[in-house]
């Protein structure tokens, strides 16, 4: 079947894409100027960034905290890396290996939760925590809020008629 000319053009020929070449280039017009303004805003603002203190906030080195899980006598090791504590009233002495920073001195008397030592451990910072957080709470919300949306009926011009024949059916009875 063959195509009649008009319909040829109307296939490749829009008149809507004539219509919009203006407003493209309003768009385009007004981002560019938006960008430019923020740029020269941000240039009359007299603050330098301090770029070696924003890796702390990703990513945290803190470590782990070794606390003395009872009341004891610290021994550490000679290479300076691990600990012993032995209870005060006598039982099986408890070791603490592979550690960075060893607070405890050899031979001093420590009390239950007393800060023994630090292992060192990488794990998220402060803000990146905030935003698991954040991502959580919205999951939450969303898995609450979210099947009642779905659940909503919407008005549409097919629910109208419809309406109308059940209310229709009920009256008649």
């Amino acid at each position: 079947m063959q195509k009649t000319e008009k319909a040829e053009k109307a296939e490749h020929h829009s008149p809507y894409r004539e219509r919009s070449w203006p407003w493209h280039l309003a768009a385009g017009l007004f981002f560019v100027l938006l960008a430019l303004g923020i740029w020269f805003a941000s240039k009359q603002v007299d603050y330098n960034w301090n770029w070696q203190r924003v890796p702390q906030y990703l990513v945290s080195t803190e470590g782990q905290e070794v606390r003395a899980p009872f009341d004891g006598t610290v021994a550490v090791s000679d290479d300076g890396k691990s600990l012993t504590l032995t209870p005060g009233g006598g039982g099986a002495p408890v070791q603490f290996k592979d550690c960075s920073q060893i607070i405890a001195s050899n031979g001093d008397q420590v009390t239950q939760d007393d800060l023994l030592a630090r292992k060192a451990q990488l794990g998220p910072g402060p803000l990146v925590r905030g935003l698991g957080l954040t991502l959580e709470i919205s999951a939450a919300i969303a898995g609450v809020l979210g099947p009642a949306g779905l659940c909503r009926r919407h008005r549409t011009h097919f629910a109208q008629p419809r309406r109308r024949a059940i209310w229709r059916r009920f009256m008649s009875r």
